[in-house]
């Protein structure tokens, strides 16, 4: 380029230096530790624009879209933050294009989990080997549900949680199971009890 153009045909200023410590995808970088931080500014909008949208409860779409643009650096440097990240998407994908609305109860459900995310911290020096998809796990847990309640356990130090489904949660557990059974062929439903006498079809 410099032979055919000549010397004046690369602007030296537009070039960044090497450097191990750098400033690039709205994140810092230390490439000598193999570090990656989200910058303290960025931090500070994001916890004012999720407690502003938790607190009011109703938003545009703009104000859930200027929200997750300061979410996505969490979501880059703690993977657990990407599953809250999705649903406020899906939100805002079903949200009206104008005007202000009420935000659904599970939408500021989740934004009260980023506001945890982001008081805890956690989003300085982070490897950059989840970005590569290479870092261990330090912690297993395994979980299973049941209609009766959640059940979580920690094999390492031989401890367990069981959480109950509330009132309303079972509540919406019969009627998803109702609805299943309306769901099937009258002839699926037969009586195991009364083999000669089937439910004769609707």
């Amino acid at each position: 380029m410099l032979a055919t153009l000549g010397p004046d045909s690369l602007n030296l200023h537009k070039f960044t230096p090497w450097s191990t410590t750098l400033h690039a995808l709205g994140l810092l970088w230390d490439l000598n530790e193999g570090h990656v931080s989200m910058p303290a500014e960025k931090i500070h909008k994001a916890k004012l624009r999720v407690q502003r949208l938790a607190q009011r409860k109703v938003a545009s779409r703009n104000d859930i879209e200027k929200t997750l643009g300061s979410l996505r650096h969490v979501c880059s440097c703690i993977r657990a933050a990407r599953a809250f990240y999705q649903n406020l998407q899906q939100v805002l994908h079903r949200f009206p294009r104008f005007g202000t609305h009420r935000l659904p109860p599970s939408a500021v459900a989740d934004l009260s989990w980023f506001m945890a995310i982001l008081d805890v911290g956690h989003l300085v020096n982070v490897p950059t080997s989840i970005f590569a998809g290479m870092s261990t796990p330090e912690v297993t847990l395994e979980m299973d549900a049941s209609d009766e309640g959640l059940a979580i356990m920690f094999p390492a130090r031989r401890l367990f949680i069981v959480l109950t489904w509330d009132a309303a949660e079972l509540d919406l557990i019969a009627k998803c199971k109702a609805r299943v059974a309306e769901a099937k062929p009258s002839n699926e439903i037969a009586d195991s009890t009364s083999p000669t006498n089937p439910i004769s079809p609707q």
